[in-house]
């Protein structure tokens, strides 16, 4: 079927928007936009602001497999939905405001944005939320063309906008949050050069993948710097309080398994008694854990240590004597927490679950791999773990003291990071698991009992040195399923030697 000319298009198309829909050969303005095939050929388009749909069909004669063209006024909505029909298209109309499109429902590759932020923001819309909403929208590329001041005439004419709320500036400085190339395609002259107005087309491309937890902190900014050492994201941040670090938690982490309160007074608890070595996460809208609109659970922490610009950071020591040393102070830092926080704990089972791994039946058990020769040992040593009392579980423990949770701050003493694996356990346990990790001999598992017992209301019991044991092969087990194993040998190592060790203290433990 053959559709009408450009005279079909409703009167209130501007000159810029008339096109004959069989051809889009005559418009001016599509010249200066420069898009290409290669960007369009099968990727998706969200069209906002569609208006006559000019830019929707020119998406798909450039190679886009689907167009969702979104618009407000019936006319032109109308309009579109003829051609689309007629012509058979992969186009879906809707009428829809911008404040109403959801990331989840209508993500796509490339996001059109053009002749409408004036508009959205004159209609009360925050600038830089406006941003944020077409950064979340954007798979891909994101395509924005706007009046570049408010200084322009049909923005005097038509809106109330000032500089404090509508600024070019604002629009560049925030999309740089969010992609990582971003840059002035060109100012557009398709009403001619003498013409007053002055329109600027932008490009952002390279969606950062920490964007989704830049839209959650306002003020900060990336530094295109990924400090993940193991398979959970972690990005170096920049703010007006200085460098933050973001973290994904892990999803087995037990922080994600209690209650927000109890959560927030955990943190509020560690906060408050000024700790020395833990360093706890930035609170941030009255919660230390930022949900994103797709559920991935962050925390921010204040970033501690070099900056990657100045060479290798320098890392703490790992002489086993300054280890204990440490371990001791972490155990400080986390024994101030109040008995019925503990208790609150313990009622909602904030333990690290390693039941599974005592059973001759357990994977690990089954292909002992490099454990194959201490095996029957290590599930003699297991054996009582099924009998550990709630009462055993009497403190608060990091859960993974490994040295690569190690850094130091800027008067080089060391700080305690990742805090995924935190944990209600026997009080020993944690620095006990500490030195297994390193290979620790009998003779320093027994100094760093001996160091710490004085500060503590109980002596050292086989239940701690059980549960350290479990942990040990807790981590062999999750090491064995990351590929990065192959390279982790050396530390496999340690670990087998640091559990041959742990089996023979726990026998000269009464």
């Amino acid at each position: 079927m053959k559709i009408e000319n450009q005279l079909e298009l409703p009167e209130r198309a501007r000159a810029y928007e008339r096109y004959d829909p069989q051809t889009l050969e005559t418009n001016t303005r599509l010249q200066e936009l420069g898009w290409s095939a290669q960007d369009f050929t099968g990727r998706t388009v969200l069209d906002i602001g569609s208006s006559s749909g000019l830019l929707t069909m020119y998406a798909l004669r450039l190679g886009a497999v689907k167009v969702d063209a979104c618009g407000v006024q019936p006319a032109f909505a109308k309009f579109v939905t003829s051609v689309v029909r007629a012509q058979g298209l992969p186009v879906t109309v809707s009428r829809i405001n911008f404040d109403k499109l959801r990331p989840a429902k209508r993500k796509a590759d490339i996001v059109l944005f053009m002749e409408l932020l004036h508009w959205v923001v004159s209609q009360g819309l925050e600038l830089r939320k406006v941003i944020r909403r077409l950064a979340d929208l954007t798979g891909q590329i994101l395509y924005m063309e706007f009046p570049w001041s408010v200084t322009e005439p049909s923005m005097q004419k038509q809106t109330k906008l000032t500089e404090e709320t509508y600024s070019a500036d604002v629009v560049l400085d925030e999309l740089t949050r969010y992609f990582t190339n971003v840059r002035i395609v060109r100012f557009m002259r398709y009403m001619g050069f003498k013409s007053r107005s002055k329109r600027v087309l932008i490009e952002a491309r390279g969606k950062r993948p920490e964007a989704c937890i830049l839209a959650q902190l306002p003020g900060a900014y990336s530094l295109d710097v990924a400090l993940s050492r193991g398979c959970n994201e972690s990005y170096l941040l920049t703010s007006a309080q200085g460098p933050l670090v973001a973290k994904l938690l892990a999803p087995e982490s037990r922080l994600l398994r209690i209650p927000e309160p109890l959560r927030n007074r955990l943190f509020d608890e560690i906060r408050r008694n000024q700790p020395k070595t833990i360093l706890p996460p930035e609170k941030h809208d009255g919660s230390y854990l930022l949900r994103l609109p797709g559920g991935e659970p962050w925390m921010v922490f204040p970033f501690l240590g070099r900056l990657p610009s100045a060479g290798e950071p320098k890392s703490p020591s790992t002489d086993l004597e300054r280890l204990i040393d440490l371990f001791v102070k972490v155990r400080r830092d986390l024994r101030n927490v109040s008995p019925d926080l503990l208790k609150r704990l313990r009622e909602h089972q904030f333990f690290t679950d390693v039941s599974s791994i005592a059973l001759p039946s357990s994977a690990w058990a089954i292909d002992p791999g490099e454990l194959a020769e201490i095996k029957d040992d290590v599930l003699e040593a297991l054996s009582e773990l099924a009998n550990l009392k709630l009462e055993m579980f009497d403190g608060l423990c990091h859960g993974d003291l490994h040295t690569d949770n190690f850094v130091l701050d800027e008067t080089n003493e060391p700080r305690v990071v990742d805090l995924d694996n935190f944990c209600v356990g026997p009080i020993y346990s944690d620095g006990l698991m500490g030195l297994i990790r390193r290979g620790a001999p009998k003779e320093t598992l027994a100094a760093f009992c001996q160091k710490l017992g004085p500060e503590e209301s109980r002596p050292a019991t086989r239940d701690d040195i059980t549960l350290a044991i479990a942990k040990g092969i807790a981590w062999f087990c999750a090491a064995r399923r990351t590929k990065w194993y192959p390279v982790m040998q050396e530390e496999v190592r340690r670990v087998q030697t640091g559990l041959m060790e742990a089996i023979k203290f726990k026998g000269s433990v009464a």
